[in-house]
């Protein structure tokens, strides 16, 4: 059973239903494009850029990657 402030917290929407409500709680321009928003696409945000290539440097000097792969992911 789901707590009642929890419930309170839960939106389940489809469609241009999804877009209004999460503009009620992120700025148009923070919401990312894949969201109907203005913000930079999943992904490319230089917070994410900077952060996949830190994790890439790091598995590199380990000599290790992702998912057991000796390969770089980029």
């Amino acid at each position: 059973m789901i707590e009642p402030v929890t419930k309170e917290k839960i939106r389940i929407c489809k469609g241009r239903a999804v877009k209004e409500e999460l503009l009620k709680s992120i700025a148009e321009d923070q919401l990312p494009v894949d969201y109907g928003g203005t913000g930079v696409k999943l992904g490319l945000s230089a917070e994410e850029v900077a952060l996949a290539k830190h994790v890439d440097d790091i598995m590199e000097k380990s000599g290790k990657y992702l998912h057991g792969s000796q390969e770089p992911p980029f």
